[in-house]
């Protein structure tokens, strides 16, 4: 009868903690792509802002509140462009870090993994040479059986 591992419960938890990870990884990527959809959105807005200055500097009779107006939304959406690219760089350094986790997790399990895989080989090695021993043992019964018929 082979012997249960002894650190079973810890690769069991080794799992669950790296299935945990993986949930985290897919959280922080879905929230940096959703980041970074936001980001061109909001970057789309800035390059209409900017179009709408341009056309407002370049007509024929040109309104000061209208230029003004269009000052303030071109630098209100260059606020809102550098506010996303900001959540955009923190989403991807909360990527980085779950990937980090991620792969610390992965490799710790692997090493209990490899440990218990050593730990089976070595007791079915020892189950085979005591089957071994004791096979011999039989036919040298046999033996010294046969050898005192005769």
């Amino acid at each position: 009868m082979p012997q249960a591992f002894p650190l079973q419960t810890v690769l069991e938890q080794r799992r669950r903690q790296e299935e945990q990870r993986q949930q985290a990884m897919a959280q922080a990527e879905a929230q940096l792509a959703q980041s970074r959809a936001a980001e061109k959105l909001l970057e789309a807005g800035r390059n209409a802002a900017a179009t709408d200055l341009t056309q407002t500097q370049q007509a024929q009779i040109v309104d000061i509140y209208a230029l003004q107006a269009a000052i303030r939304r071109l630098a209100r959406a260059e606020g809102d462009v550098s506010r996303a690219h900001l959540a955009t760089n923190g989403a991807e350094s909360h990527m980085i870090a779950a990937r980090s986790a991620l792969t610390t997790a992965s490799q710790g399990r692997l090493v209990l993994e490899r440990l218990r895989d050593t730990f089976q080989d070595a007791a079915r090695r020892e189950a085979a040479r005591i089957d071994a021993e004791r096979l011999g043992e039989m036919a040298l019964l046999r033996w010294h059986t046969q050898r005192e018929s005769e």
